[in-house]
This record gives structure tokens, C-alpha cells and sequence, in this order.
């Protein structure tokens, strides 16, 4: 279900954030599935992720100036303490270097910022920042540790509550109540696309100055207390800016 639903939010024809991008999909897997994986933890060995980049890397070097590959997608994340994770992070790097913005649930180690799912009750209007909410997930961690969402080194963006591509056909359409930091790679991913089409100079870095200075910050109460939460990613406001820019 996985790989359905993170492309459709990338570019999806209905449900997409950039419905008019191309999309260059390479399936791998994470390691290698043996029979004693299945029965426990699975070994993560990020080598595999690391080819794929690179082989995006490789593909880009073949494109024409205005149809070249400027973000890459990837609904993971590793540490240090993993297998390929020295492979992993020089690739990524490799990427950077290459101006391409790179977003994965490892975000922050690269760019200095870190970005969180957003929840809505299913019947408000996903269009209205005062709607959302903190993602199902993560929501008891917002209320009891709030200084670790620092509102100058994250952006919050649509996570719960999604429509997405179904794997059960290919008119099918499904509907997740709960997300995961997975709905969220794919969205950024888009946005980012959606600026590099009114705006082929854009850079990750100039991006993600727009995203942090046009955020949007919502009062959200809980038992008698008030909580800031922000900031919500405005994508008009972000398209609007960086179409300005040179």
C-alpha cells in the first residue's frame, strides 16, 4: 500500500500536491527479506537506498536542462547505528551537491529543520489552518514535551485524515483516517516541485527560507492551557513568494 499512496500525494492526477510532474520511481527494499527477518526484526541495510539515489544522480546527468530531477522523495529514515548508513548519508550528500533537495524522515540532519504530521477531525475543511490539529501519532508527545517543536525549527504539514491511491486497482482510491511521517516526505516533496515550476531558479535553501517566513501559527487549547502550533505550511503563500524571487 505503501508505494501507491506516497506517489499519488507526490503527483497525483486527483489527490497530488504537483499533478503535473514526472515521476521517476525506483522500488527497492531496505535489505534483504530471509526467512529469520520475517520472524523478527528486519536488517535494515540502507546500501540499496544509497544505489537508488545514485542512480538518480545518474539518470538527471541524461535530462534536458528543464526537465531535470529536483527533489527526491524517500519515506525513511536511518542512524548511525545501521547497517549502509556511511553509504546512505553520502549519497544524500551527493544529491545536495548536485542542487537536488533530498526529503526523508532524516530531514533535519541535512537542512537544519525538521517537519511534523498534521491531524484533522474528518468532516473539517482541510483548507482552514485553524482545522488542524497534532498528527494521531505523535499527538500525546506535543502536549507533554511541547519545547521540542519548536516553532523556528519545524513546519507542520496535511499527515491524518488523506485520501490517497489504493493498491487494489487502478481507479482505486482509499481513505486513511491516521497517517504516518510517510504522507508527509511526499507532500513536501510536491510543494518543493510546485515552486521549481514558477520559479526554475528556486534552491532547497531558498525554499525552505519560504516555507519557514510564510508558515502558519494556530492557538489549539488543553485543559485550560494554550499551545502554539506551527508553523503550518501555507502553499499559496510559498508559491506566491518564490515566484517573485530571481
Amino acid at each position: 500500500m505503501h508505494g501507491p499512496a506516497v506517489a499519488s500525494i507526490a503527483v497525483g492526477k486527483n489527490v497530488g500536491v504537483a499533478p503535473e510532474a514526472d515521476l521517476y520511481y525506483i522500488a527497492e527494499t531496505h535489505g534483504k527479506f530471509t526467512l529469520s527477518s520475517m520472524l523478527g526484526e528486519f536488517p535494515f541495510d540502507f546500501k540499496y537506498l544509497a544505489k537508488s539515489i545514485d542512480r538518480i544522480i545518474e539518470i538527471n546527468k541524461t535530462l534536458p536542462k528543464e526537465r531535470k530531477i529536483r527533489v527526491i522523495s524517500m519515506s525513511i529514515g536511518w542512524s548511525e547505528n545501521q547497517k549502509g548508513y556511511k553509504e546512505i548519508d553520502e549519497a544524500v550528500k551527493r544529491a545536495k551537491n548536485e542542487g537536488i533537495l533530498v526529503v526523508s524522515t532524516s530531514f533535519d540532519k541535512y537542512y537544519g529543520l525538521d517537519f511534523w504530521g498534521l491531524g484533522r477531525e474528518n468532516t473539517k475543511n482541510p483548507d482552514d489552518f485553524k482545522s488542524y490539529e497534532p498528527g494521531i501519532f505523535w499527538k500525546s508527545m506535543f502536549f507533554k514535551d511541547n519545547k521540542k517543536f519548536d516553532i523556528e525549527k519545524n513546519f507542520m504539514v496535511p499527515m491524518d485524515s488523506r485520501c490517497t491511491a489504493s493498491p487494489t486497482g487502478k481507479s482505486d482510491y482509499v481513505f486513511y483516517k491516521q497517517g504516518g511521517l510517510s504522507w508527509t516526505v511526499p507532500y513536501v516533496a510536491g510543494l518543493y516541485t510546485l515552486c521549481c515550476q514558477v520559479n526554475p531558479n528556486i534552491t532547497p535553501e531558498k525554499f525552505l527560507k519560504a516555507v519557514m517566513d510564510t508558515g502558519d501559527i494556530v492557538q489549539i487549547g488543553k485543559q485550560g492551557k494554550e499551545y502554539k502550533l506551527g508553523k503550518i505550511i501555507n502553499p499559496e503563500k510559498i508559491v506566491e513568494k518564490v515566484s517573485l524571487q530571481k
